[in-house]
Parts: structure tokens; sequence; C-alpha cells
């Protein structure tokens, strides 16, 4: 099964999904169509998607504090 890495289109939270049609945020509960959601990364290996999601949290969190 494809697991896909998305970022929430509302509250920008990253995640996995398995989602074919709809996906809805764990976080703020926004659903949306998932060919609406920026897909970040997509792979089949759930511990990948694990360390995938870590990698990009850590990236945004960069990202945020660079911007302070």
């Amino acid at each position: 099964m494809e697991i896909k890495i998305i970022q929430c289109p509302k509250c920008g939270q990253i995640q996995g999904s398995m989602a074919l049609k709809i996906f809805q945020c764990k976080f703020c509960e926004h659903k949306t169509k998932i060919r609406k959601v920026k897909i970040l990364k997509k792979t089949d290996d759930s511990e990948k998607a694990l360390a995938l999601i870590s990698n990009l949290k850590m990236q945004k969190a960069v990202k945020e504090n660079d911007n302070l």
C-alpha cells in the first residue's frame, strides 16, 4: 500500500496518509480531495515513511527558525 507524505493545506502539518480520494488532517481535521493537497513524497515502506516525515518536519522547523 502506497503511503503519501502530505502537508495539510490548512494547518501546514506534515503527515502520512494512505488515502485514495479524500484526505483528512490528523491535526486540524480539514478534509479535501487528495488531488488538491501537496504530496511531498511517496513510499511503500512504513518505516521509511516515518523517517521521511521526521526529516521533513525538522527541515520545516529549521526554515521557520531561520525566518525569525
